[in-house]
Parts: C-alpha cells; sequence; structure tokens
C-alpha cells in the first residue's frame, strides 16, 4: 500500500497563501491604522505661532491701552466745522413775480341789510295780481240792519242774536256771524268778468277766511252751470281749517278759477247745505234770468234742517241793485233762512289803477 507523501511548495503557492491572509484582515481595523499614522505625521509637523514682541509684559499676551483724543470745541478730529461751500439757489421768476406784486390792502366793505319780511299771514296776494293791501280796497258794510254797501244801499235783513252754532266769527263783504263751520258759495258766470268782480271776491273771500282759526272749518264752491267744490287733502277730509297751511291751499286753487258760462244757483247752495255749516255766504251778480223760483226756496227751506244763516250778497254796477223789491229772490232767501242780505257795487269794492293785470 503507498503512502501519500507531503505536498510540495511552490511560490505561487506562497503569494496565495500571503494575500489570503491580507484580505482576513478587518477592515476597520485599516482604517484605524491610516488615520493614527496621519494623526502622527501631523503632530510632527506643525509648530504653534510665537508671541508679538512688539506687546510688552506678559510675554505678549497682554493688551494695550487705547484712548481718543478730543480738543475742547467738541470736534473728535480736532478740526474747526467749515462752512459749506455750496452757492445758494438762484431766486426763481416765480418768486420774483411774487416779491415784485405790493401787499394788498384792506378795504371796509358794508354788506347788505337783509329786508325785513312784510308781517303778511295767510296765503297773501294771488299769483299775477298786484299787491294791493286788501283793507285799502274794502269798504266793509255794516253788519247791522241798514248798512251801506259802498255808495249802494244795503238793505240788509237782521238775523237772530248770537248768529250761527257759537264759536268766534267772520265776516264776508260787510257782513258778520259766528259760528265754527263756514261755508262760501261764489257765483263764477260769465257776468261776474264785468269790472274784475269775480276778482273781488277771490280777494274778499281771502280776507274772510284769514279771520277764522284751527278751531273753526270752512268750504268753498264755485259755480255756473256746474259747481265746483274745492280739494282739502286728497279727499281724506271734506272741509278746510283756519290754519295758514290751509289757506295757501286754498289760494292755490283758486287761481285757476275763472269766469265762464251761465249761471245757476241751486244746486250749488244745495251742495253747501250738505256740509252742515252754521253759515252760508251766497255771492251772486244776481240775473233776473237766473233767479230762484218758489219752488226753488221751498226745497232749499226743506233742506236746511240745521238751522244755517243763509247770507245773500249781490254784486251790482250801480247804486242800487235793478232787481225790485218783490222780485228779489236774494233778499227772500236770505228772510226766509234766518240770514242778511246786501248789495254792494263792485267798481267801490275793487280800485285797481287802469293799467294794473287783472286776470
Amino acid at each position: 500500500m503507498t503512502t501519500a507523501g507531503p505536498t510540495a511548495t511552490t511560490p505561487a503557492s506562497v503569494l496565495q497563501r500571503a494575500s489570503l491572509a491580507w484580505l482576513a484582515i478587518p477592515s476597520w481595523l485599516g482604517s484605524l491604522l491610516l488615520h493614527s499614522a496621519m494623526l502622527l505625521l501631523l503632530m510632527a509637523f506643525w509648530k504653534p505661532a510665537e508671541p508679538r514682541g512688539d506687546f510688552p509684559g506678559d510675554g505678549g499676551d497682554s493688551f494695550r491701552s487705547v484712548g481718543i483724543r478730543v480738543d475742547g470745541n467738541g470736534n473728535g478730529d480736532g478740526q474747526q466745522p467749515q462752512p459749506s461751500s455750496e452757492p445758494a439757489p438762484a431766486p426763481s421768476p416765480q418768486q420774483n413775480q411774487q416779491a415784485s406784486i405790493p401787499a394788498p390792502t384792506s378795504v371796509n366793505l358794508q354788506l347788505p341789510t337783509a329786508a325785513q319780511p312784510s308781517a303778511v299771514i295767510g296765503a297773501g296776494p294771488l299769483s299775477g295780481l298786484p299787491a294791493i293791501n286788501v283793507d285799502q280796497l274794502i269798504k266793509p258794510s255794516l253788519p247791522g240792519g241798514n248798512g251801506t254797501g259802498g255808495t249802494g244801499q244795503g238793505s240788509g235783513i237782521g238775523g237772530p242774536p248770537g248768529g250761527g252754532g257759537g264759536g268766534k266769527g267772520t265776516s264776508f263783504l260787510g257782513i258778520g256771524d259766528v259760528g265754527k263751520r263756514f261755508v262760501y258759495v261764489i257765483d263764477r258766470s260769465s257776468s261776474m268778468a264785468t269790472d274784475h268782480a269775480l276778482q273781488a271776491a277771490k280777494l274778499e273771500l281771502l280776507s274772510s277766511i284769514q279771520r277764522l282759526d284751527e278751531s273753526q272749518q270752512f268750504q268753498i264752491i264755485f259755480y255756473n252751470t256746474e259747481f265746483t267744490v274745492l280739494d282739502t287733502r286728497g279727499g281724506r277730509f271734506d272741509v278746510f281749517r283756519g290754519t295758514d297751511s290751509q289757506r295757501l291751499r286754498v289760494t292755490e286753487q283758486i287761481r285757476d278759477i275763472t269766469p265762464a258760462a251761465g249761471t245757476r244757483h241751486l244746486p250749488a247752495i244745495l251742495e253747501g247745505l250738505k256740509f252742515n255749516p252754521d253759515v252760508l255766504f251766497l255771492l251772486t251778480d244776481g240775473a233776473a234770468e237766473s233767479a230762484l223760483d218758489r219752488k226753488d226756496l221751498e226745497q232749499i227751506q226743506k233742506h236746511n234742517r240745521g238751522g244755517t244763516h243763509i247770507h245773500c250778497i249781490e254784486f251790482g254796477r250801480g247804486n242800487a241793485s235793478p232787481l225790485v223789491d218783490s222780485a228779489n229772490f236774494l233778499k227772500e232767501l236770505s228772510r226766509q233762512n234766518d240770514g242778511r242780505y246786501v248789495y254792494r257795487n263792485v267798481r267801490d269794492i275793487l280800485r285797481s289803477p287802469d293799467d294794473a293785470v287783472v286776470p
């Protein structure tokens, strides 16, 4: 039996074993050895810097004291302040122009004084009418029995003492009465354009309602063949009150009332009685062809159940009424209804200049 001998060692096998042994060293150990070697080399060649020789004491480790020199004038650099060498800007042409303008002198001006308002209460004169003092134009008749209407005779029929339903009173074309509610029925037919009769009636009307206060009520009816009742406030109330605002509303409405057409008295009088007034004033020029007959007078008496005083004013153009006493329906109407009658000459009521503009 043959025994195997030792393996022969060759140079190639030795190198192979050495390479394998190196590979067996851990990587961290190799890194540690490498960094240690580099640290040793750095320590061997590093030399610390020596202290500066110009710093005395403590081996050059001390600090020198330093300071700032300040002169007596307070400037740290010891130099006097120099004025600015920049040239001043040249004055602009606008500044030269302003400098050449003299200073304005004060002038005392007198302010105009405000005109004092006229002491007029209520609506004032109608628009388009001349500013006429009504008190100077109108000559009221005596409110009693035999008053004079201008130059005409006012054969008034006196009513009962005390007048209407109590309260304060007013007057219209010379007839005065008292009460709390008044109705004015005014003729506006075409004949009322003569001698400005309708304008005279308007001025007398404004003068009469001016005497009423807020506790009293009134309504106005203009009529020809038809009648027009003035609007109070959108139909909410049927009568006005004696206030300035209500009188102004009346003034604005009567501007548009002009003479036209014929005359029918009865419908307007019956409409006025519907307001149940204490006093009713009827103003007309009393043409005979439009007179109320006996039947009309009886119908008025029938509707006047509230005891309204009906006062009648006849407008004319002479010293006396053209109606014969027996045929004067206005006298009879006022007598039957506890009122008074008066005749007035229109030409004596309104004295306007010849060149006055009267609508």
